[in-house]
């Protein structure tokens, strides 16, 4: 019973439930945040400052066949998490109390790409 629709869905057997659920429409923030709010505006400023189509593009570029971290990734991870400390003291949550508003952390985001990424978790 607390595990996500999909799981609960999933039958190996029989993949009509899953497609089901996936076809299914879900909430979003903007359902969910007013428009024009406080809240809606930290969120497009997060967007708009740390893209994680950006992220993705420089976590996927190699140095002599290696995953690098360059600088500019590193900066963005950074500035990343300060955003997202500074937000959580001014509204007294912690950052996975964000997550619904900011979704996960760019370095979590990246992660399965890396595991070098796991060292920005925050302590």
């Amino acid at each position: 019973g607390h595990r996500p629709s999909e799981c609960r869905s999933l039958s190996c057997a029989e993949t009509g439930g899953i497609l089901l659920v996936m076809n299914t429409p879900t909430l979003s923030r903007a359902d969910v945040v007013m428009q024009g709010s406080g809240l809606w505006e930290c969120i497009e400023e997060h967007e708009s400052r740390f893209p994680v189509g950006l992220a993705m593009s420089l976590a996927s570029s190699k140095q002599a066949g290696k995953f690098a971290i360059s600088h500019e990734l590193d900066r963005l991870i950074h500035l990343e998490q300060s955003f997202r400390q500074s937000l959580g003291e001014k509204v007294q949550a912690r950052d996975q109390d964000l997550w619904a508003y900011l979704g996960r952390p760019l370095w979590l985001v990246l992660a399965p790409l890396n595991p070098a990424f796991l060292c920005y978790e925050p302590s």
